[in-house]
């Protein structure tokens, strides 16, 4: 299974490097099931890979690190 998600404020304004979200995409790597997390910061998207994802713990886990998403 794959889920896209856009994640509006994915950067910091400026930032190119990723460590601003570097905790979100390791607390996404933690999840069950996930085998691959692919954070994509020009398109402010993040693809996750596995072969189960609970949609409400992703949202959950990016409201925890005060991300807002949407599947694409």
């Amino acid at each position: 299974m794959t889920l896209k998600l856009h994640v509006s404020n994915l950067t910091c304004p400026g930032c190119t490097c990723g460590a601003c979200a570097a905790s979100l995409i390791n607390a996404l790597e933690q999840l069950d099931n996930i085998t691959n997390v692919k954070p994509d910061f020009e398109e402010k998207t993040v693809i996750l890979n596995g072969e189960t994802i609970d949609e409400q713990r992703v949202f959950q886990v990016l409201q925890n690190h005060q991300y807002q998403g949407e599947i694409l």
